[in-house]
């Protein structure tokens, strides 16, 4: 809920978001910038085919946005970023707007192979005025 505001969410073509060594998110656009950041592997999380050219890795796992997304994909994303990772490719989680599926699949993949694991909140108060943190159910199981 957005108080009743639509949500919008701006979309950079062409600039992918760089999240961790050897890790950005982006869009499906972000394709046409994959040499130019050294990117050797892909999971796309859209439903259509990725047209990006790349010579190497592209997985496919195509994800829905909201609480219809299917646990078992989502889950599946995570191991294939985190297998490509491990052999050492510079990887491009993309999705349609580059900023609800593939930021999650990338940060959940990084707090898994930085041994964080994904505790939920502290059921402590906020500090300072924060808002708690609302997991989305449909991405953590």
């Amino acid at each position: 809920d957005y108080g009743g505001r639509e949500r919008r969410v701006r979309v950079r073509p062409g600039v992918m978001d760089r999240v961790a060594d050897r890790l950005f998110v982006g869009t499906a656009a972000d394709a046409a910038s994959l040499d130019d950041n050294g990117v050797t592997a892909m999971v796309s999380l859209i439903h259509d085919a990725p047209t990006a050219d790349l010579g190497g890795t592209v997985v496919s796992v195509p994800l829905v946005d909201g609480p219809q997304c299917d646990s078992a994909a989502f889950g599946r994303a995570i191991d294939e970023t985190r297998d490509l990772l491990a052999a050492g490719e510079t990887v491009l989680v993309h999705c349609a707007a580059g900023a609800s599926r593939s930021p999650s699949v990338a940060a959940t993949a990084l707090a898994l192979r930085s041994g964080r694991g994904l505790k939920p909140p502290s059921s402590r108060s906020p500090k300072r005025g924060r808002q708690s943190i609302l997991t989305r159910r449909s991405l953590t199981g």
